[in-house]
C-alpha cells in the first residue's frame, strides 16, 4: 500500500491526493497525505467527503504520522432493512460480567467511519468494559433471546461473530437455530444457519443472515447447535431487520442542550460565589501558569505541551499539580506522568490535578480535536493510567472538564486510582452531547478502590461507566444528565452508589453484572422516557430509599423479570441474603450523616513547621510540626517533602486542618517501635477537625492514630502504608469519626459512631474490630485472609457494598458477629486455592450460627449477605 509523509502545503489535497485516489481503484484503500487541518481548512476529519474527478472518497483512518487512508463507498450493512435494536436480552448461561446485555449495548461496535453505515466489531474483548458474551464452561448449545420492545416484521439478522482474537473466536456459534415468539413464552423456529469464524480483527464486519420470508415476532431466539471450538459458546452484537423499514442514511447530529458556558477569568481571578482554592506560596505545589510551564488559561492559546511537562517533571512524587482559574484548552490526552510499563514502580501514580474553583477552572478539548473522531477508540481529556493495581495516590479535585464540540471519541476522564485516590468536586461536560463516557472507569481492569464524590457528567453516551470485578469503588452525590444511552452503566464492577441524581430520557441506571448497592437517589425521566425503566438491572442489586419521577417502571429486573411501577422503591434486593444467619430480609438502617465540610481559610491562617526550623528526613521533625500545631492558626499544613516523626504529635489547640501537600511520613524512634501512635487527637477549639491528604512509608508495627477526644474527626484522603500487625487507628475517646477514602491496617472503634466512605482495610490479619460502636460503612474493600470485622459487645454494623479480593483466607471466617447486629452485602472475588470457607459465624446469647461454604474449590464471584439481630447497647434496629 502506498504511503507519503504529511505535507505541509495550504493547498489542500493536492497532487499526493491525486496519485492516491488513483491508486485507490487497485487498493480500494490506501493512505493519503494530508495538509495541516488548521492552516489548509481542508477539515480531513474520519468521514470527511473528499471529490476527486467525480467520484467521492471518504476518510476511513487517519495515522499518527500525518498520513489518512481514503475509501470509496462501501456498502452498508443494513441491507434488508433497518436495524431493530432489541431492548433486553438474555442468555442460558453466561461468563461474568460477559452479559448478554453485551450483544445490545453497541459496546465495541459502531460505524468504521461516522456515516459510512458500514458497521464492525472491535477484536478486543475489554473495549468499552467489556464488548462479547460467551456462556459459562461446558454450554456450547447456549441460547440467547431477545426482546424487541414491540412486534415488528422480522426478515433477517446481523450477526457479528464471537471476535476475541486468537484462539478465543472458536467461541463463536457456528450452526444455529432461529426461532420468533410473539409472548415471549412460546417459540417456533424460523430456519437454520451458518454462522462464519470471526475475524479476529478489529474491523469485523459480521454478517447478515436473510430468511425465507419474513416473520411477525415481538421476541427472537438464537440458539448454538456448534460452534467453532472451544468450552464456550459466544457472540460479539447483535441487530435483527425490519422488514418494514429501509435503513436510513446518517443524519447529522442534533445537540439536546445549549453549549455550557464557562467564566471568563483571567488567570488566579476568584470567581465570586465559589470556593477559592489557593496554597500558600511555600506549599511545593505545581502552579502551571508559572515558569518554566507558563500556561495562558486564556482559552486561546493550546495549553496541552505545558500542563504535560508539569506533569511529567515529577512522576510518583506526590506532587500537586495546580491550576489557577482559567480556561486550558487542549488539544490531546493530558496522561499521568511515569514509564509506559505500568508496572514499572514510578508509573502512574501519587500525581494529583487541583484546580482553583470547579467552575472556575476549565479544561477545555479544542472542537473536531484530530484522534477523538471514533467513538470505538476513546480518547480522553485526562488519563491517570491502567492496570495493574499500583496506581496509588491518583486524585482530581475542583474543576471542570469539557470535551468540547463535534468530538464523539471523546471521554471526559479515564481515571483509576487503587487504594486510595479520587475525585471531588468535578463537572465533566461535552460541548455538544456527544461523545463515549463523561467518567469512563470501565476502560482498565483493576480498577479501584477509590472515591467518586461531588461529580456531575453533562451529555456523553453514558455518563458514568463502570466495568470487571475488581476491585470497588464508591461514589456519592453524583448527578447525570443528557445522556444517550444509560445515566450510570456498570457491567461487573463492585459499585456503591449514595445520592445519584438522574436527569434523562434514557434509563438511569443500566447494571450488568456484579454487584451494585444504590441509596438515597432520585431518577427523573424526561422527554419520550414513555415506558422505560428508570433502573435496568441485569446483576446482583441492593436498591434503598429511590425516588423516580416520569418513568414508566422505577425498575425492571430482567434476570427475575421483575418490575417495580410507582416512583418509589423503598428497599429491594435481587439476591435475599442468606438464610442461615440471617433474622431479617431488610437492612438494618444505620443513620446516615454527611462528612463535615471545613472552610478553606485564607493564608493568614496557614502555618508549616518550617517556620520553625528546617525539616529534614534524616532528623525527627514531630517538635516542629507540634510548635505549628500550637501557635494558634487554624490550618497546619505539611509542604511536599520527607518528614521523620519519632515522637506523638498531638492535635488540638485552634487547629481544625492538619493537611499533607503532597508530604511522606516516615517513622523512627518510640514511634517506629510502636510503643507510641504517630498521632493523637485531643479536645480542642473546633467541634470538627479534618485530617488529611496524610501518606506514610510501609514500616511495620506501626499505630497512626489515636482519638482521644469527645469532638469529631475527618480522616480524609489518608493512604496509610504500615504493614505487619500495626494499627492504623484505635480511639479512648468518644468523638464521632468520619473516614473518606483511607487505607490502613487494623481499625479498633469502641464506644464511637463511625461514618466510612471508601474505606480500605488492607492487612493480612483482623481488618476491624468493633467494640459496641455504630459503624455505617459505603464502600469497603480488603485482600488476602483474616477477618473482615469482629463485631461484638452490642455494636452495630451496616457494610453498604464492597469486595473481599481473597487469597488465603480458609484459615479465618470472613465475619463474626457476637451479640450484635451486623447488616452486610458485599461479595468476593478469590482466584487462589483457598477462599474463606467459613464466611460468617454469629453468637447470640449462647447460640451459634455459621454459614459455612465446603467448596474450597471456589473461584470467581460470589455475593455475601447476611442480615444478623442480636442484642445492642445503642438505639434498636
Amino acid at each position: 500500500m502506498w504511503k507519503h509523509r504529511k505535507s505541509h502545503s495550504s493547498r489542500g489535497l493536492g497532487l499526493c491526493t491525486a496519485i492516491c485516489v488513483a491508486l485507490l481503484a487497485l487498493c480500494q484503500a490506501a493512505p493519503v497525505s494530508a495538509a495541516d487541518e488548521e492552516a489548509s481548512g481542508t477539515g480531513l476529519r474520519l468521514g470527511a467527503k473528499v471529490v476527486f474527478e467525480g467520484q467521492p472518497y471518504f476518510v476511513a483512518e487517519r495515522r499518527d504520522d500525518g498520513s489518512v487512508v481514503l475509501t470509496p463507498p462501501q456498502p452498508p450493512t443494513a441491507k434488508l432493512g433497518a436495524f431493530i435494536k432489541p431492548v433486553a436480552a438474555e442468555t442460558s448461561s453466561r461468563q461474568d460480567p460477559r452479559t448478554a446485555s453485551k450483544l445490545i449495548d453497541g459496546s465495541g461496535w459502531g460505524e468504521s467511519f461516522p456515516g459510512s453505515g458500514v458497521y464492525e466489531h472491535t477484536a478486543d474483548v475489554y473495549a468499552d468494559g467489556t464488548c462479547m458474551w460467551n456462556s459459562a464452561g461446558g454450554d456450547t448449545q447456549a441460547w440467547v433471546r431477545f426482546d424487541l420492545g414491540q412486534t415488528h416484521q422480522v426478515n433477517g439478522a446481523y450477526i457479528w461473530n464471537y471476535n476475541e482474537a486468537g484462539q478465543w473466536t472458536g467461541y463463536g456459534m457456528q450452526e444455529i437455530e432461529i426461532r420468533r415468539s410473539i409472548d415471549g413464552k412460546t417459540f417456533e423456529q424460523v430456519g437454520t444457519f451458518k454462522l462464519d469464524r470471526a475475524t479476529g480483527r478489529k474491523d469485523y464486519r459480521g454478517q447478515t443472515i436473510t430468511f425465507d420470508k419474513a416473520v411477525e415476532a415481538r421476541h427472537m431466539e438464537i440458539r448454538a447447535v456448534s460452534n467453532h471450538g472451544g468450552p464456550h459458546a459466544g457472540l460479539a452484537e447483535v441487530r435483527f431487520s425490519n422488514a418494514a423499514e429501509q435503513a436510513a442514511a446518517a443524519t447529522a447530529w442534533t445537540p439536546k442542550y445549549e453549549r455550557p458556558k464557562h467564566p471568563e477569568l483571567k488567570p488566579g481571578q476568584a470567581l465570586t460565589g465559589a470556593e477559592n482554592i489557593i496554597f500558600p506560596s511555600d506549599a511545593n505545589v505545581v502552579d502551571v501558569t508559572k515558569p518554566p510551564y507558563n500556561a495562558k488559561a486564556d482559552g486561546v492559546t493550546d495549553d496541552t505541551k505545558a500542563i504535560q511537562q508539569a506533569l511529567d517533571d515529577h512522576p510518583n512524587a506526590g506532587a500537586i499539580i495546580y491550576l489557577p482559574n482559567g480556561i486550558y484548552r487542549i488539544s490531546d490526552t493530558l496522561r499521568w506522568p511515569g514509564p509506559d510499563d505500568p508496572r514499572a514502580g514510578s508509573a502512574q501514580k501519587r500525581t494529583v490535578l487541583w484546580g482553583q474553583s470547579r467552575a472556575g477552572t476549565v479544561i477545555q478539548l479544542r472542537d473536531s480535536a484530530p484522534g477523538f473522531e471514533d467513538p470505538r477508540h476513546s480518547k480522553a481529556l485526562i488519563w491517570t493510567g491502567k492496570a495493574p493495581a499500583q496506581r496509588f495516590g491518583n486524585e482530581v479535585h475542583n474543576l471542570t472538564l469539557d470535551t468540547g464540540v463535534d468530538n464523539p471519541g471523546a471521554s471526559g476522564a479515564m481515571f483509576i486510582a487503587n487504594n486510595q485516590g479520587g475525585m471531588w468536586d468535578v463537572s465533566i461536560v461535552s460541548g455538544d452531547g456527544q461523545g463515549v463516557a463523561g467518567l469512563n472507569l470501565a476502560y482498565s481492569d483493576e480498577q479501584g478502590p477509590a472515591l467518586i464524590k461531588n461529580v456531575s457528567v453533562q451529555g456523553f453516551n453514558v455518563g458514568v461507566a463502570t466495568a470487571h470485578t475488581v476491585a470497588s469503588l464508591t461514589f456519592e452525590h453524583i448527578t447525570v444528565k443528557h445522556q444517550n444511552i444509560a445515566g450510570f452503566q456498570n457491567d461487573g464492577q463492585p459499585v456503591s452508589i449514595r445520592g445519584l441524581r438522574s436527569i434523562n430520557e434514557v434509563p438511569a441506571v443500566m447494571h450488568n453484572g456484579g454487584l451494585m448497592v444504590l441509596i438515597d437517589s432520585e431518577l427523573e425521566g424526561t422527554g419520550s422516557v414513555g415506558d422505560q425503566a428508570a433502573i435496568v438491572n441485569n446483576g446482583t442489586l441492593f436498591a434503598r430509599d429511590i425516588k423516580t419521577t416520569r418513568y414508566g417502571l422505577a425498575l425492571h429486573d430482567r434476570r427475575k423479570d421483575h418490575r417495580i411501577e410507582g416512583s418509589a422503591i423503598d428497599e429491594y434486593r435481587s439476591d435475599e441474603p442468606r438464610a442461615e444467619v440471617s433474622d431479617a430480609k431488610s437492612s438494618l438502617r444505620l443513620p446516615i450523616k454527611e462528612t463535615p465540610e471545613l472552610p478553606w481559610d485564607p493564608h493568614d491562617q496557614w502555618i508549616a513547621p518550617q517556620a520553625f526550623g528546617k525539616v529534614s528526613s534524616n532528623e525527627d521533625a514531630s517538635a516542629l510540626i507540634q510548635q505549628a500545631i500550637d501557635a494558634g492558626k487554624t490550618t497546619v499544613y505539611l509542604p511536599r517533602a520527607h518528614y521523620r516523626i519519632d515522637r506523638t504529635v498531638i492535635i488540638r489547640g485552634n487547629v481544625r486542618r492538619f493537611i499533607s501537600v503532597g508530604a511522606w511520613l516516615s517513622p523512627g524512634g518510640k514511634v517506629a517501635a510502636g510503643e507510641v501512635p504517630m498521632f493523637r487527637f485531643e479536645d480542642g477549639t473546633h467541634p470538627a477537625v479534618a485530617f488529611e491528604g496524610i501518606a506514610t512509608d510501609f514500616t511495620n508495627r506501626v499505630q497512626l492514630m489515636e482519638h482521644a477526644a469527645s469532638r469529631t474527626l475527618v480522616m480524609r484522603r489518608v493512604m496509610c502504608n504500615f504493614q505487619g500487625s500495626g494499627v492504623s487507628y484505635r480511639n479512648t475517646g468518644r468523638g464521632d469519626l468520619f473516614i473518606e477514602d483511607v487505607v490502613g491496617q487494623t481499625f479498633h472503634f469502641k464506644n464511637q459512631t463511625v461514618y466510612a466512605r471508601q474505606f480500605n482495610p488492607e492487612p493480612g490479619d483482623t481488618k476491624v474490630i468493633n467494640d459496641g460502636s455504630t459503624l455505617w460503612v459505603l464502600g469497603m474493600k480488603w485482600e488476602r485472609s483474616g477477618a473482615a470485622l469482629v463485631n461484638r459487645d452490642g455494636a452495630r454494623t451496616e457494610i453498604l457494598g464492597g469486595l473481599s479480593q481473597t487469597h488465603g483466607g480458609g484459615g479465618t471466617p470472613m465475619f463474626i458477629n457476637e451479640n450484635s447486629a451486623a447488616s452486610v452485602i458485599i461479595c468476593e472475588t478469590n482466584y487462589s486455592d483457598d477462599p474463606y470457607r467459613e464466611l460468617v459465624i454469629d453468637r447470640q446469647a449462647g447460640r451459634e450460627r455459621k454459614w459455612v461454604e465446603p467448596d474450597a474449590g471456589f473461584r470467581g464471584f460470589r455475593l455475601v449477605s447476611f442480615e444478623a439481630r442480636g442484642k445492642t447497647t445503642n438505639a434498636g434496629d
